[in-house]
């Protein structure tokens, strides 16, 4: 017994020292507690508080008890004598009621308001001699605690509180920490995962051989922190590939994103300087004495400093990473591997030269090629056991065109949850629906349900661009049907809505893969080919019968002539880009021209 009392005491003299500030609050609180138990029990006891519960509960039993006289005050003066027995008792805030008692009549006066009952009801009371008594709640016990929070504590709560949630609402990170740390154990899968991009695993395993290999590299001239900027569409897997990385190395990383900048001045330039702190943190805490700094989403620091001159503070944060890039701010104890990955590239947006020079090596992430796509489709099906066996990955992966590995791996989870819902396999139709659903949204029949004649405007428009499609397939290929069919990129003709679009009815149709040079001929084809709806329906209705549904048509004709005249000048001996110099009425004159004779081959096509 002796022995257990003392393994007691001890287990609580290591859970005090632990825990002293738990115990600082809850030992005051355990004694307000029981206080208050206390003086509860004195409080039920006390004949005040007996003696308004039973008047409260007849007021409150009053409307269904047919013994009881529901009347106006006026009643109570006429029907009651001075010897009745008079209580107002005090209901809510502002409310009192009258139980008033003469022999065997019993009266109540319900829901009397607060200047009512204290000034005139109870002057008419003594004017007519009768006594009243009257009856206000008992104030209970309350906890301390309590107490305390209904006074100052209480608006300096709220008050914090709202500054909290405006500081979460401007998008502040005052509160919370900038940043995520991921050690090498946590890091679930590995380069195996990702599906083609050889090349660029060969540069990023080249990058592990320059830190885990330094001696070899130093004789060739290599050496020093590397700064790596990811460049590519989002979904190619930077992230990704920043994380395996870490895992193949066995070092931590230290996560965040560009968007540092807030409505206070400096608090971008504090984020970097905490965020670099913690990475050498890390890092000392690493057998290698390294961790890599992933920055994602890093726009905002790319961009140009200086293009604001009132508002200079907002270069700080760029300035700031410069500093620790360039090993200024950096401790040579530990080896910080920077990693930025960036949505765009340099050929789409203009970046600060200083700080593209501070990264060292560049990767350029680009959208898998078709064999790779359809790698990337194998890979994703061997995880579904419902399936078919004859799925014609070649197919779909060449309408994938353009499409990251994010992407088609969402086409492949939709098309599971299509063959779920349908309860079938996953197959060639079913994956197709899915990719359908993926690059347009989901289309319906609703929108034109019992409108039989928008229907027909609608697939004459579609079936439109499809004809002058053909007819260039059918001219590449000299007139061989089964070559046209390979060599038109149209998938697909609906006259289904897609209210995510705003369109009435579709023609999907195969991308060109990202590296496809595009001649004036193919150009030119493709703006028919835009024009082709817009065509049909002249042909069929006239020209004041034609729709408005072109509009995104002559948008993306407009587009593509603006870069064939205005950037190329594809059209003259004179190989000027325009668009620098100002666009000038003749150069919108030859636009016009030109649009005007590619619409009338398109309406030759369809007649």
């Amino acid at each position: 017994m002796k022995k257990n009392i003392e393994q007691l005491l001890n287990t609580l003299t290591a859970f005090a020292k632990r825990n002293w500030i738990t115990l600082c609050i809850l030992i005051p609180l355990g004694l307000d507690v029981m206080q208050y138990t206390m003086a509860m029990q004195s409080y039920t006891q006390k004949p005040e508080v007996l003696h308004y519960n039973q008047l409260a509960t007849v007021l409150a039993l009053a409307e269904h008890n047919s013994s009881i006289e529901k009347v106006q005050v006026t009643d109570l003066f006429t029907k009651l004598s001075p010897s009745a027995k008079v209580y107002v008792v005090k209901e809510g805030e502002r409310n009192f009621s009258v139980l008033a008692k003469e022999g065997s009549v019993t009266m109540v006066v319900k829901h009397i308001p607060y200047l009512a009952a204290t000034t005139t009801l109870s002057s008419k009371l003594l004017e007519k001699g009768m006594a009243y008594e009257w009856i206000e709640p008992v104030e209970r016990p309350q906890l301390y605690v309590l107490k305390l929070f209904n006074t100052q504590v209480l608006s300096m709560l709220v008050l914090v509180y709202f500054i909290y949630f405006f500081m979460e609402s401007s998008g502040s990170s005052l509160f919370k920490k900038a940043y995520s740390t991921v050690v090498p154990t946590e890091i679930e899968g590995d380069f195996s995962e990702l599906v083609g991009y050889e090349d660029i695993k060969v540069e990023v395993q080249q990058l592990q051989h320059i830190i885990t290999q330094k001696e070899q590299y130093a004789q060739y001239g290599i050496e020093g922190t590397f700064n790596i900027l990811f460049s590519g569409k989002a979904g190619t897997g930077k992230s990704r590939f920043a994380l395996y990385l870490a895992k193949e190395l066995n070092v931590p990383i230290v996560s965040t994103t560009g968007s540092m900048d807030e409505i206070y001045v400096g608090s971008g330039a504090k984020k970097i300087r905490g965020i670099f702190k913690e990475a050498h943190a890390q890092a000392d805490k690493s057998a290698q004495k390294t961790c890599i700094l992933f920055i994602d989403e890093g726009e905002k620091l790319l961009r140009t400093r200086g293009r604001s001159s009132d508002n200079k503070w907002e270069d700080d944060t760029a300035n700031e990473l410069l500093a620790h890039l360039d090993g200024v701010a950096q401790n040579t104890k530990h080896h910080i591997i920077v990693i930025m990955a960036s949505n765009f590239h340099t050929h789409n947006m203009k970046m600060d030269p200083a700080m593209l020079r501070r990264f060292n090596k560049k990767i350029h992430f680009r959208v898998p090629n078709l064999e790779e796509r359809e790698e990337i489709l194998k890979h994703y099906l061997a995880k579904i056991e419902k399936k078919e066996q004859d799925i014609d990955l070649c197919y779909l992966a060449k309408n994938m065109s353009g499409m990251t590995p994010a992407i088609i791996e969402s086409v492949v989870q939709e098309a599971g949850l299509l063959a779920l819902r349908e309860e079938t396999l996953v197959g060639d139709a079913v994956l197709q629906q899915a990719f359908e659903r993926t690059v347009i949204g989901r289309s319906s029949r609703a929108t034109t349900q019992g409108e039989e004649k928008v229907r027909k405007q609608i697939v004459t428009h579609e079936l439109g661009h499809f004809l002058v499609e053909y007819e260039y397939a059918m001219r590449l290929s000299a007139g061989d049907r089964q070559k046209a069919k390979a060599l038109t990129r149209i998938l697909k003709i609906s006259s289904e809505s897609v209210e995510q679009i705003g369109a009435l009815g579709f023609a999907m149709k195969e991308e060109h893969e990202e590296v496809q040079l595009r001649s004036v001929e193919a150009l030119e084809w493709d703006i028919k080919q835009l024009y082709g709806g817009l065509a049909a329906e002249q042909v069929i209705y006239g020209k004041n019968g034609v729709s408005t549904g072109a509009s995104n048509d002559i948008e993306k004709a407009t587009t593509l002539l603006q870069h064939m005249i205005n950037q190329n000048n594809v059209y003259n001996t004179a190989k000027l880009n325009y668009e620098m110099l100002g666009v000038d009425e003749k150069r919108v004159g030859q636009l016009e021209e030109k649009a005007q004779a590619l619409f009338e081959e398109s309406l030759e096509i369809i007649r």
